[in-house]
């Protein structure tokens, strides 16, 4: 089955799609895998500067494109690895490639309709913008749909056990983040030790 296919067949039948991914594991392509998760990262930064400016909530002039991609890219990964550490712990049949194959598939939606809508947006004003927040809300609530789907089916998992990955997976999201915060301070504060530490050194002895 060929990705158009497996594509069209996650977004009306997402079970069905799901289980071809997690059958033809030997043979399924990740190419495509990766050209969408890098398309729904197209997608994101051009609905941003498409978007009309008097429903937008972002000033294009103030946009980052290599920080947005970031902030996708990272919490993408991290959900990954840590989701496949959890899942694999709890008897998970998915492999890390499987696990990102299914988050990527699940997002096809967003990859789909995020320009459409920025486009859209222009026929509202800023008054009528509940339209268009409900529109990605509605797409963004399908995609997160598809993405408990994922879980469920590629792991066989029941809908309370597929909940409780999912929570113990952003659980684990955030320590790893509040970690990585913790660390940051405490080398940006070791830096600061030791280079006043020099300095001072140089003063007392060597100037």
């Amino acid at each position: 089955m060929n990705p158009v296919q497996i594509t069209l067949m996650t977004i009306f039948h997402p079970m069905d799609g799901f289980n071809q991914i997690k059958a033809n594991r030997e043979n399924f392509s990740y190419i495509p895998t990766i050209a969408i998760f890098i398309l729904c990262l197209v997608a994101r930064v051009l609905s941003l500067y498409l978007t009309s400016y008097s429903v937008s909530t972002v000033d294009p002039a103030r946009i980052n494109v290599i920080t947005e991609c970031i902030m996708i890219a990272v919490p993408a990964v991290a959900w990954c690895v840590l989701h496949y550490a959890i899942t694999t712990i709890s008897s998970g049949e998915c492999k890390l490639r499987e696990v990102f194959a299914g988050l990527a598939y699940a997002f096809v939606p967003y990859m789909l309709c995020a320009l459409p809508i920025a486009l859209f947006s222009h026929l509202y004003s800023a008054s009528s913008a509940a339209t268009i927040y409900t529109l990605e809300g509605i797409v963004l609530a399908y995609c997160v749909f598809q993405v408990i789907l994922s879980i469920k089916t590629m792991n066989d998992f029941t809908m309370k056990k597929t909940f409780g990955m999912i929570v113990l997976t952003i659980v684990a999201i955030a320590l790893c983040a509040v970690l990585v915060m913790l660390l940051y301070g405490l080398t940006g504060q070791l830096i600061r030790t030791i280079y006043q530490f020099f300095r001072e050194f140089i003063m007392i002895y060597i100037s």
